[in-house]
């Protein structure tokens, strides 16, 4: 093990002890900000860090377990760190571009993803 890699680990585990995370925990984080931005209105905007993003049925995607919102077995492969995204707003879809308005407009689920195949399979079965 390198010099660096000694330190990156140390530095990882001296966050999560420092804010009460575990080291899965503060990876997720590092690895949202670079792909996420919770402040931009429009949804390429927030979901910067994907070459594709898809808009998927919120009926298909998720089921009702136990009195929340879970997503079914099959989305799960899709999601995580290094692989995609999702998330919920609302807002007003016009054709292409999906603006961000918190009081008016509907509620939409989007997908992001790096993986040509995975958007297809996405698009396929949740849309």
């Amino acid at each position: 093990m390198t010099f660096r890699a000694i330190k990156e680990q140390c530095r990882i585990w001296f966050k999560a002890k420092t804010l009460g995370y575990t080291i899965e925990k503060v990876k997720y984080h590092e690895w949202l900000d670079t792909v996420y931005n919770p402040r931009a209105t429009k949804i390429n905007d927030i979901l910067f860090g994907f070459k594709y993003i898809v808009g998927v049925d919120h009926k298909k995607w998720f089921e009702i377990n136990h009195k929340a919102w879970v997503p079914v077995e099959d989305a799960k492969q899709y999601v995580g760190i290094g692989k995609g995204l999702f998330k919920w707003e609302r807002g007003n879809w016009d054709g292409d571009v999906f603006e961000v308005n918190e009081l008016f407009g509907g509620d939409y689920l989007f997908v992001g993803t790096n993986s040509e195949e995975d958007a297809v399979m996405i698009a396929l079965k949740f849309s």
